[in-house]
């Protein structure tokens, strides 16, 4: 039997990893946070890491088969029993298309996905924010514990990333949208309500 799938999808600071971490305390499903993998492998002293830390400090996507190999790795360590709930894993049409064989293997069902809405402003003052307190310090705390560097949260990182969203992962929700596989969710409202939200629309 496949597994639910579920995938939180929005721009950056719309609170993926937020509400991500809220529902897999509610649906006790495995989490998978892209992001932490990406920036967790980024730091190992070899060619792939070195193209991670490139990529991740600019603010670019990273290869489609660079993320197929970092999300199998994780999911051959991490077997899915219950269900997963990934945080930013696709972020454009070729990247779903490309993953759709690695779900199959790993007995899950086809992503379906939640959309955090904000605007672009607000978006800017939440990463802010967010980078204004963990100011005296140069490391995130992954969902695992871990304490990773988050050199994605310099300025021009941050504003390649909103023109990225605009420029292909908006082509990939309208997509979602004519399949019936997109919910959309306002995250302007405080965590628990939003996490409601999701939780009545799913």
């Amino acid at each position: 039997m496949l597994r639910p799938n579920i995938h939180l999808i929005g721009i950056q600071g719309s609170g993926k990893g937020t509400h991500a971490a809220l529902l897999v305390e509610s649906l006790g499903y495995t989490y998978l946070g892209s992001g932490n993998l990406l920036r967790e492998r980024s730091h190992a002293d070899d060619h792939l890491g070195h193209y991670l830390a490139r990529n991740l400090e600019a603010g670019r996507l990273v290869a489609d088969v660079v993320l197929y190999q970092v999300l199998a790795e994780f999911l051959e360590k991490n077997p899915v029993t219950t269900g997963l709930i990934a945080d930013g894993a696709i972020r454009t049409l070729e990247q779903y298309q490309a993953l759709l064989p690695l779900w199959e293997i790993y007995h899950l069902e086809p992503p379906r996905f939640v959309q955090l809405v904000i605007d672009d402003e607000t978006a800017i003052e939440r990463i802010e924010q967010r980078s204004q307190e963990a100011q005296d310090t140069a490391y995130h705390r992954t969902f695992s514990g871990k304490l990773v560097n988050r050199t994605d949260n310099n300025p021009l990182a941050i504003e390649e990333r909103i023109a990225l969203f605009h420029a292909r992962t908006e082509p990939l929700l309208a997509y979602l949208q004519e399949q019936g596989r997109l919910i959309s969710v306002d995250a302007y409202g405080e965590k628990a309500e939003v996490h409601q939200a999701i939780l009545e629309r799913l």
